[in-house]
C-alpha cells in the first residue's frame, strides 16, 4: 500500500505519522511519503529575474531540520519505506502534483485543533482536497492518541454502494486492525426499501461479509444528532464516510454529509469517494 501524508512542520503532524506508522506496520510492503508544501508565496527570483539557488537550498535544508526534529520520537515509521518531499509549490498544488506522480492509495491529513468547532468560509486543505481527490482520506484530528482502531461505524444511505478501489482499501485496513463495523444506514422507510436500496444493502454486505458488522437503521432526517450520540455512546475508534460530490445547485443548498464530518467530528473520519471506479 502508498500513503500520502501531506503536513505541516509543526507538532499537529505527530498524530497522522503516528497513524501511518501504525499502518504501515500492520500491513506489509507499505511506502509512506511525506509531504510538506510551502502554503505561501515563495521568492525564488533575484532582480535579475533567475533562480536563486541559495534561497531554495535554505529552504530545503530548513525543512529537513524541522523533519528530523519532528519524526525524532516516532521511531515506527522507520518499519516502513519513507521519503520525505518537501515540494515547493502551495499545499493543495503539492498534493495534486504527488498524486499524479506517487499514486497514493491512500492520503492521511491532520485536522488541527484549531478547526475544531468552526466553520471554514472558504475552505482549508483538508475540505479543498476532499472536493478534489477521488483516493481515500484518513483525517486525523491533532488531539488523537489511540491508533489502533477496534470499533469503525461505518456511515451509510443506501443510495448507492460501488465495490471500487477506495472499498478494498477499506477492506485492507479492516483486516489489518480487525475492526467492528457498526453500519448506521440511513433510510426513509425500513420495513419497504425500494429496489436500488435492497441492491445497494447487497452489495455492502457482500463487502463486508469478512468483517465483524452489525446494521443500526437510523431516520434520514435524524441522521446527524443520531451518529453524534451514537459515537459519545459507543466506544467508536473511527468514523468511515462514503462520498460523493454533489452537484452545483446541491451544494448551494447546504454541504455534503462528509464535509460536515470534517469539519465538526473530532475522532479519526475515513472518507471512501464513491464517484471512483
Amino acid at each position: 500500500m502508498k500513503i500520502l501524508v501531506p503536513i505541516d512542520l509543526n507538532e499537529a503532524a505527530i498524530p497522522s505519522l503516528k497513524a501511518a506508522s501504525l499502518i504501515g506496520k500492520k500491513i506489509e510492503n507499505c511506502e509512506i511519503m511525506i509531504l510538506h508544501g510551502t502554503n505561501a508565496p515563495f521568492p525564488m527570483m533575484d532582480v535579475a529575474n533567475t533562480f536563486d539557488r541559495s534561497i531554495i537550498d535554505e529552504y530545503l535544508a530548513e525543512a529537513k531540520k524541522k523533519y528530523d526534529n519532528i519524526v525524532k520520537d516516532i521511531p515506527e515509521l522507520n518499519e516502513s519505506k519513507i521519503e520525505f518531499n518537501p515540494d515547493l509549490a502551495f499545499a493543495l498544488e503539492a498534493i495534486l502534483d504527488n498524486i499524479k506522480s506517487f499514486r497514493p492509495d491512500l492520503l492521511i491529513m491532520g485536522n488541527p485543533v484549531k478547526y475544531k468547532n468552526k466553520k471554514p468560509i472558504l475552505g482549508n486543505t483538508i475540505t479543498d482536497v476532499l472536493h478534489t481527490v477521488t483516493q481515500p482520506i484518513l483525517i486525523i484530528p491533532e488531539e488523537q492518541e489511540n491508533f489502533d482502531f477496534r470499533e469503525a461505524v461505518f456511515s451509510y444511505d443506501f443510495k448507492q454502494v460501488k465495490d471500487n478501489q477506495n472499498m478494498r482499501v477499506f477492506n485492507t485496513l479492516s483486516k489489518a486492525f480487525g475492526f467492528r463495523v457498526h453500519v448506521m444506514y440511513a433510510g426513509e422507510d425500513l420495513e419497504h426499501p425500494s429496489e436500488k436500496e435492497i441492491k445497494a444493502g447487497l452489495v455492502l454486505e457482500n463487502i463486508l461479509k469478512d468483517s465483524p458488522h452489525s446494521y443500526h437503521f437510523v431516520p434520514s432526517a435524524k441522521f446527524t444528532p443520531a451518529l453524534e450520540e451514537y459515537l459519545e455512546e459507543n466506544k467508536i475508534d473511527l468514523v468511515v464516510n462514503l462520498h460523493r460530490e454533489k452537484g452545483f445547485w446541491q451544494n448551494l443548498l447546504g454541504k455534503s454529509k462528509s464535509h460536515y464530518l470534517a469539519t465538526h467530528i473530532r475522532k479519526p473520519l475515513l472518507i471512501l469517494n464513491q464517484d471512483k471506479d
